[in-house]
């Protein structure tokens, strides 16, 4: 990945976010706030005009890396009917 991208660059690009009619809400949260090395990012979609889902959930767990790029270590995923 490039150098200075954000978490929150990140996960609207692999999910596709900026694409999205629906609802959207994204939340961001450092492990502490002076490292800034470890970061949690939840996103939940609401709105899907679908019979057998209404929503999803999704959260990552990112570390910064020694040259300063994001890794993903952790995401989870569950819908709402």
């Amino acid at each position: 990945m490039r150098k200075n991208v954000t978490p929150l660059r990140i996960i609207s690009d692999l999910l596709r976010l900026d694409s999205e009619p629906k609802e959207v809400a994204i939340y961001q949260s450092f492990s502490t706030m002076e490292s800034r090395n470890s970061v949690t990012v939840t996103v939940v979609r609401d709105g899907y005009l679908d019979d057998s889902i209404r929503g999803e959930w999704n959260e990552f767990e990112m570390t910064k890396n020694a040259d300063q790029t994001w890794k993903i270590i952790s995401a989870k995923q569950a819908g709402s009917c």
